[in-house]
């Protein structure tokens, strides 16, 4: 009788264990440890993963390293010597490369980083170019005191041309974050809301923006996000949500400490990477992540050596980097074990399906699995429209998101009748189907 009721015991008790391991699998990581930083890391503003290897942007300049961060590579050599220069972003399009920066606007090397350039022809100043953001083949910079402004243009060297209108003129429009969500581009204002964009920026709509934060402080890291479900915005109190295009906000920051007397919790940064969440506030030994969309977050700081707030969170090859503010801080780094395998209903693999209704007239919704392989490893996400003629007419989804099953609604209530293609690419996959409009 001993014997069967430790049998049944010992089962409940691994049944129980398993349970827990599946209600903390999304949270679970390792410890941090140091990266070997470059030789000038602290001012590291921004960390960027793109074609295989890891960019940190420091007040220095820009480095690169093909291993982790075992050895790195001075990509601008002293191309900026005024030690006042900060570098706050990096946008890679083809062989060009774009750098933002305090001194010089923005700064670009045509040749993968053989050569450099100042590139800021059209912008009324030559500093102060805090925040870089690129949408498909367009270029987006938000000027900051004392001229203001956000300027547009291709990814390629030439002429920047300032977007009319108030966003982005004045200290309350200040853009201080831009995301593509749901196939329209969001700009984030100081304290004036969000607005969108379908057509490259050359109109502008503005949500109802109810309950947006007051401040949404400007600084070297993008201020907004989307996980693929909602829009995410830090603010100098707390993380807002908004799963309606803009319209209404939540703050959702619940567990985060505060960071003084005043009980304000100032959001330093924010991003989303295979649909978890990571920010950091104002406060030393600060990391958090959410895995349900914001709905709730797990203290990931552990003390040193993640000694102090972080100003970039990056996912590269599997492992999470972090780059914190003081000069004692240097580079970071821990394994991302985001384990979805066990959870019910996952998808296999990617998946393409026939949209419904087809033909249509004018709305259609398009459906689309993600399989945990793919989504896990942080790779992004493009669902995007052409004609017949292969001309791209819209992006419905572009970014990374959480595996499972996604779906997205089209209206095509200003395109004539005929067959469209709609593709679905993420890392090696591609797939495409077609469907009829019919007015």
């Amino acid at each position: 009788m001993r014997t069967t009721m430790q049998s049944i015991r010992d089962i409940l008790l691994s049944l129980a264990g398993f349970c827990l391991l599946l209600a903390f699998a999304g949270s679970a990581r390792a410890e941090w440890e140091y990266v070997t930083p470059p030789s000038i890391y602290y001012g590291v503003n921004n960390l960027v993963s793109h074609g295989g290897e890891l960019y940190a942007v420091s007040n220095g300049g820009l480095y690169r390293t093909a291993n982790g961060g075992d050895s790195w590579t001075d990509m601008t050599e002293g191309f900026i010597l005024n030690p006042g220069n900060a570098n706050y972003d990096v946008v890679f399009h083809g062989e060009n490369i774009f750098i933002s920066s305090s001194l010089m606007a923005v700064y670009m090397s045509p040749d993968g980083g053989d050569s450099w350039q100042v590139d800021s022809t059209g912008m009324e100043s030559s500093y102060a170019a805090n925040l870089l953001f690129q949408d498909d083949d367009r270029l987006y910079a938000s000027m900051a005191w004392p001229t203001y402004g956000l300027y547009t243009k291709s990814a390629a060297a030439g002429p920047w041309s300032r977007i009319e209108g108030p966003l982005g003129s004045a200290h309350g429009d200040q853009v201080t974050g831009m995301c593509s969500h749901g196939g329209v581009l969001y700009a984030a204002t100081l304290s004036q809301g969000v607005h969108a964009t379908s057509d490259d920026g050359a109109s502008w709509q503005t949500p109802a923006n109810e309950g947006y934060p007051a401040e949404v402080a400007g600084w070297v890291t993008n201020r907004l996000c989307s996980d693929g479900s909602a829009l995410f915005v830090a603010s100098s109190n707390g993380v807002f949500r908004s799963a309606d295009g803009g319209d209404s906000w939540q703050r959702v920051d619940s567990g985060f400490a505060t960071w003084n007397q005043f009980n304000v919790t100032p959001i330093m940064t924010i991003d989303t990477y295979g649909g978890s969440l990571f920010a950091s506030t104002a406060q030393d030994d600060s990391a958090y992540v959410s895995d349900d969309s914001g709905s709730s977050w797990s203290d990931i700081s552990d003390g040193e050596p993640l000694a102090h707030w972080v100003k970039s969170f990056c996912v590269h090859e599997g492992q999470l980097y972090a780059a914190q503010w003081d000069t004692d801080s240097a580079l970071v780094r821990r394994d991302l074990q985001v384990d979805v395998a066990e959870r019910p209903g996952m998808p296999a693999e990617f998946r393409l399906l026939p949209n419904a209704p087809n033909p249509f007239n004018p709305v259609t919704t398009i459906r689309y699995s993600l399989p945990v392989a793919g989504s896990a490893a942080g790779h992004p996400v493009r669902l995007a429209v052409y004609n017949m003629l292969g001309q791209h007419v819209t992006t419905l989804v572009e970014g990374r998101q959480p595996p499972g099953e996604h779906q997205v609604t089209f209206l095509a209530e200003d395109l004539p009748s005929g067959l469209y293609v709609y593709s679905l690419q993420s890392g090696n996959f591609r797939q495409e189907r077609t469907m009829l409009l019919v007015k």
